[in-house]
């Protein structure tokens, strides 16, 4: 690209100005999204896990735990892509807070099994995506 200096500059101003406008659409996200991501996280694992203590139930739970967890990605890239931007691992993220509910799901695993870990893990999930998005605003 040869550019001027002064071209250059303007289009980095450009660049600069798309990139603040589309940080401001998606810092005004609805917490409507985190909540709906939280509630079908922790219904789907919690479906998919009690699905082996309910074996009369299984083939209905399976469903609606895969139908949930279906749901989960629709809003998960549904809050994502809503401002126009897609944020990343940003300063915001919090490796911790998003590692809990692994640990949560392995400490249920130890007295019930691979079931205790699906539910605790979907529950411990669920809270922490609608505790990020209460606490940033923003789906995630």
């Amino acid at each position: 690209m040869n550019a001027t200096g002064d071209e250059s500059m303007e289009l980095l101003r450009v660049a600069r100005k798309a990139r603040d406008d589309a940080r401001a659409a998606g810092a005004v996200r609805s917490p409507v999204y985190a909540v709906g991501q939280g509630l079908a996280c922790a219904a789907g694992f919690s479906a998919l896990g009690l699905a082996d203590v309910w074996p009369g139930w299984s083939a209905w739970l399976l469903g609606a735990g895969v139908l949930a967890l279906a749901g989960f990605l629709v809003l998960l890239w549904a809050g994502v892509h809503h401002g126009g931007t897609t944020p990343w691992f940003g300063q915001r993220r919090r490796w911790v807070a998003s590692l809990v509910p692994i640990g949560v799901g392995f400490l249920a695993w130890v007295p019930y099994g691979p079931s205790g870990w699906l539910v605790a893990f979907g529950v411990a999930g669920g809270v922490e995506y609608v505790m990020r998005g209460v606490r940033t605003g923003a789906a995630q």
